[in-house]
């Protein structure tokens, strides 16, 4: 299944990049999320592995973000896997004419688990439905400091 969104968000490239790129203020924009725990090779770099856990309403799981390219501020290429689970994303961020900062992701979820392909098939909006709110969330937290911390 593969889908792209886009969001403007009201602040500069750079803003913006220094606020995403941050692990320490993920806690702040990805909801559940209690930890994360660098596992192989340089943060940020090619290659290199990051393991994301998260605990959203007492359903506890982890994901393996494992960067395939970086060329930050204009794009960031990672890979999203859980067991069963796996969802590519390239990222790409612009400046707009008014100082914005334009942001798309173009994702890509595969399984190999049934009942995760029955529900890529019988709810894709839901797979896009999340994204928007991860958007939407680091849109709030960038723009105005609104943190998620609090709400899960």
């Amino acid at each position: 299944m593969k889908y792209s969104i886009q969001t403007i968000i009201d602040a500069p490239l750079d803003k913006f990049i220094a606020i995403m790129d941050d692990p320490e203020r993920m806690i702040h924009w990805q909801r559940g999320l209690v930890g994360h725990e660098f596992v192989e090779g340089e943060p940020g770099k090619p290659g290199s592995k990051m393991r994301l856990d998260y605990d959203l309403k007492g359903r506890k799981f982890s994901l393996m973000e494992t960067v395939i390219s970086s060329d930050l501020p204009n794009s960031f290429e990672a890979t999203y896997e859980m067991p069963g689970m796996y969802n590519a994303q390239v990222n790409t961020f612009e400046s707009t004419p008014d100082g914005q900062t334009r942001w798309t992701t173009d994702a890509e979820f595969t399984s190999d688990k049934f009942l995760y392909k029955i529900m890529m098939f019988l709810m894709p909006g839901q797979f896009k439905k999340q994204s928007r709110i991860i958007m939407d969330d680091l849109k709030a937290y960038v723009e105005f400091g609104k943190s998620v911390a609090s709400d899960t």
